[in-house]
């Protein structure tokens, strides 16, 4: 029992998320509103996002409340592609730093796989629908992914949709195939063991046959009832899994979504009651459950307790589906029963998930004391349909006394990026010398306060595996103008890395943000690219001070980029040339082949380019080297012209 919650705990120990800060509506003054966050969607499941407080009613502990405001929150990544592709709002240029100021939000969600209840061998078309799902989701959409029971593959929340993807594929269903034994006695079913067990002894003298009805009926009713007892406690280890998830996820602001893949979560009372702390946890948690229903193989047409047909009967699978549209029920999620095709199921979720109303509630004074309240939303309109929790938890956080540090473990900790302070990161990879290792060099920048100029950063670098790499911060160490800049450097084993950064201002502005660092490509074997770094000059001692993105003033812009190779040998002759655009893939503006400075087995090149005829404005340079006309590698950075 206890590696359940412990797995579930591991999985969100140290979250690795890029979300931008959930939109919040502009309320009353003096008056603390309930928040209540609600989807409603269309019959084919699309958000319908135009609805007014007045269509929406809200009732608590069953007596109805006024509604202040209705704010339609939208999580739509595409929504904003489909925009730009019909020219509705420009084109974003291409950049290669992170901010925590993006327009996109993203969302938080959970792909949870319950294996046990997956036949033996099974499932494994849903998990290949679920990557195909992962395609859909936008840049900032951040899942976690976690498997029951554990031990099995899981990932920490994170926007490298790739690492998720990798463990999917290695989820299969692990629990075992046909009717469930009732220890030696044939033939029993879950449906028949729980009639048995609640009393039914005509079905209990059906399995007695032409035995003594006294001592038979005892017998079979104590094998039913130990039948039962075994249901219930695999349904119990799922359950309490996704109580642990849920008390996780209740530390993390804003709407969450699990997505929970099974078979089966057999209800041995046809009343719900093993969830009850689920509906209690998922209103605290703000999570709804949306769950992906396989149907099992064999599924027979017959309902009667007393005939034996070969395949599975209806009102066993009736038992077995029961426990999950109770949880769907209990936390406002789907139920979304799946064949053969479970991408229709994927699809299905992608939009119902795509964004929610965030309604203030004029409160009565119990309403905001902390404990659960029922709820019951409502809207007044043709054919929508309200995706609501049962419960409602007002819970308010006092965090006035916390220390720098303190505010940068919790925004580390977070999965919900704060944007209340600007913040942006870019990372720049080289091969150590003489090592196989990699050296990463960190810039970072802040829109500060000038009346609050002491800023203070932090950072957490985590493997694929979420453990901590690396980690450091302290006061900003260079400021200029608006901008509190930061440098840090560390070295680490090729791979795949999350930077987490946060900073502070002394007067309470925080922000955070999460970086994906590619730390392997630089090690490839024969050849290598370093990444490309850009300045609008050098320094005193000759060399490029790395920024977030460069912003030129002087009509000159210097680009730096290292080549390696096994055998030295094989950079003679090589070309570097970099081309100015005002996109990825615009016409070349200015062009320039490069410096070389050749020292074995690295080539250190560079180039000072003219860009002083551009107008201000974004751009990016692009880079490709070549060798006797064959292309050995592309990168490419943004910058900044200004005057």
């Amino acid at each position: 029992m206890r590696p359940a919650h412990y797995a579930i705990a591991t999985l969100l120990v140290l979250l690795a998320v890029a979300l931008q800060a959930q939109q919040l509506p502009v309320f009353r003054a003096g008056v603390e509103l309930l928040e209540v966050d609600v989807g409603v969607v269309d019959g084919n499941g699309y958000p319908i996002t135009d609805m007014s407080a007045e269509e929406f009613a809200v009732a608590v502990d069953g007596e109805p409340r006024r509604i202040v405001s209705a704010q339609f929150i939208d999580l739509r990544a595409a929504a904003v592609l489909r925009a730009t592709a019909a020219g509705l709002v420009p084109a974003t240029p291409a950049v290669s730093y992170t901010t925590n100021a993006a327009d996109d939000r993203g969302r938080l969600i959970v792909l949870a796989i319950d294996r046990e209840s997956i036949s033996f061998g099974e499932g494994r078309r849903a998990m290949r629908a679920a990557s195909d799902f992962l395609d859909t989701l936008g840049p900032n959409d951040q899942v976690g992914f976690v498997t029951v029971p554990p031990p099995g593959p899981k990932v920490d929340f994170t926007t490298d949709h790739r690492r998720v993807r990798e463990k999917l594929e290695m989820a299969v269903g692990i629990g075992r195939t046909g009717v469930l034994p009732a220890y030696e006695t044939p033939n029993m079913t879950k449906a028949e063991a729980i009639a048995i067990a609640n009393g039914n002894l005509s079905l209990a003298r059906y399995f007695c046959g032409r035995a003594a009805l006294s001592t038979c009926e005892f017998a079979v009713q104590t094998k039913a009832q130990q039948f039962v007892a075994q249901l219930r406690n695999q349904t119990l280890l799922s359950v309490w899994a996704l109580e642990g998830l849920l008390r996780r996820l209740r530390e993390i602001e804003g709407r969450k979504s699990v997505v929970w893949i099974a078979e089966e979560l057999v209800s041995t009372d046809y009343s719900g009651s093993e969830l009850l702390r689920v509906r209690r946890l998922a209103a605290e948690a703000q999570t709804s459950v949306h769950v992906v229903m396989l149907e099992k193989p064999g599924l027979d047409a017959s309902s009667s307790f007393f005939g034996k047909p070969r395949g599975m009967r209806t009102e066993d699978r009736h038992v077995e589906q029961l426990g999950l549209h109770w949880m769907a029920d209990f936390t406002g999620g789907t139920v979304n029963r799946v064949y053969s095709n479970a991408g229709h199921a994927f699809e299905r979720i992608g939009r119902e998930i795509a964004g929610y109303y965030l309604l203030g509630v004029e409160p009565l004074e119990d309403d905001l004391d902390g404990s659960q309240h029922e709820i019951d939303v409502a809207v007044e309109r043709d054919g929508a349909k309200v995706r609501a929790r049962r419960e409602v938890v007002h819970r308010f956080v006092d965090r006035g006394d916390e220390t720098v540090e303190e505010r940068l473990r919790r925004l580390l900790g977070s999965p919900v990026a704060a944007a209340d302070l600007p913040l942006r990161v870019a990372t720049y990879t080289y091969r150590e010398v003489d090592s196989d290792r990699v050296r990463v060099v960190v810039a970072a920048d802040v829109e500060h306060d000038p009346d609050d100029p002491e800023v203070t950063f932090g950072y957490l670098l985590l493997d694929e595996e979420g453990e901590i790499a690396a980690s450091g911060g302290g006061p900003a160490k260079v400021a200029e103008g608006p901008r509190v800049e930061q440098f840090d450097r560390f070295v680490v084993d090729p791979g795949r890395y999350t930077l987490k950064l946060a900073a502070v201002e002394t007067g309470g502005r925080h922000g955070s943000l999460e970086h994906v660092i590619d730390a392997s490509r630089v090690a490839e074997r024969p050849f290598a690219l370093s990444d490309l770094m850009l300045a609008p000059t050098v320094s005193e001692k000759g060399a490029l001070v790395p920024s977030v993105q460069a912003r030129l003033t002087d009509g000159h812009l210097v680009a730096y980029l290292e080549l390696y190779a096994d055998d030295p040998a094989s950079l003679d002759g090589a070309v570097v040339r970099v081309d100015v655009a005002d996109s990825l893939t615009g016409p070349t503006l200015v062009s320039q082949i490069s410096e070389q400075v050749t020292g074995a087995p690295t080539m250190a090149v560079s180039a000072v380019v003219p860009v002083m005829r551009l107008p201000p404005g974004p751009y990016v340079a692009r880079v490709a080297a070549t060798r006797q006309g064959e292309e050995l590698g592309r990168r490419w950075r943004s910058f900044e012209v200004v005057r």
